[in-house]
């Protein structure tokens, strides 16, 4: 483990609430759109040389195994730039000082295109939380971060977080100590509760249209729910590079399709409490 100098910054309290609130806080320009651009060339490279994949070439945007770890791209130092005085100030804040995390900087999320329309995933997309539900959460132990370093849009495949959930799931977990553990969506503290049950559980007709999937969309992202005191909704992690979601380790999230023009550059280190 490698661990993380401390931040001089006083973190924005509208942040800590946010956080506090929902699980999810977005932070912009953590680095700059210069580091940026040399994560994703040196992406390019290890897709080239790994896949034969050309950047200039459309008609090799096709990874044999999404799941490929990139190891060349994943080791390189540009990757350091990641942790921004703003992201290392909040993680002081959530963590103490001395959090540490992976020297490999967490999995590398980068996906070509792969739909010609955009929809909110349901039984189909595997939602799940990366810490599963281990009730040691108090002090917090870690944090998740979705790391935008090239232009993700709205419906670019940036992965779908559940504000709320990380709170849902404390709840159910005080309440029902003996749950076993587990990182799936599709056990019981989903199916308790209705609203997270119908976002991760719902089947989706094949044959559904445009305007149906406009309606869940409206449901799960445009609207905040109040669930049982808990505001609940569905945010995309898109942005521009710098961009940075910092998210409590119960956060519910999933891959959704990408339905742009243009490849997912996100990144997900996670961020560990240095005494854990």
């Amino acid at each position: 483990m490698t661990v993380v100098l401390r931040s001089r910054l006083a973190v924005d309290e509208s942040t800590l609430e946010t956080f506090a609130e929902t699980g999810v806080a977005k932070l912009r320009k953590v680095f700059s759109a210069e580091d940026a651009e040399l994560m994703r060339d040196v992406v390019w490279r290890d897709l080239l040389h790994s896949e034969g994949v050309h950047r200039e070439d459309r008609t090799t945007w096709r990874r044999a195994s999404p799941r490929r770890k990139l190891a060349r791209a994943k080791r390189d130092p540009i990757f350091r730039a990641m942790f921004g005085a703003t992201l290392r100030a909040l993680a002081d804040a959530l963590l103490g000082e001395g959090w540490v995390t992976s020297a490999a900087f967490g999995n590398l999320l980068v996906d070509f295109p792969d739909a010609r329309r955009w929809h909110l995933p349901g039984r189909d997309g595997f939602w799940h939380s990366d810490f599963g539900n281990d009730p040691r959460m108090d002090p917090l132990p870690g944090l998740r971060a979705f790391v935008v370093f090239g232009d993700v849009p709205p419906g670019g495949g940036g992965t779908l977080l559940v504000a709320g959930s990380a709170r849902m799931i404390s709840r159910f977990v005080e309440a029902h100590p003996d749950v076993p553990r587990s990182h799936r969506a599709a056990v019981a503290w989903h199916r308790s509760i209705p609203w997270l049950r119908d976002l991760t559980l719902s089947e989706l007709p094949s044959g559904r249209s445009h305007e149906d999937d406009e309606a869940r969309r409206r449901r799960f992202m445009d609207t905040v729910t109040d669930v049982d005191g808990i505001p609940a909704r569905v945010v995309e992690a898109c942005g521009r590079p710098g961009d940075v979601y910092v998210c409590h380790p119960w956060t519910i999230h999933c891959k959704p399709p990408n339905a742009s023009d243009r490849p997912r550059f996100l990144r997900a280190p996670t961020l560990v409490r240095g005494n854990w």
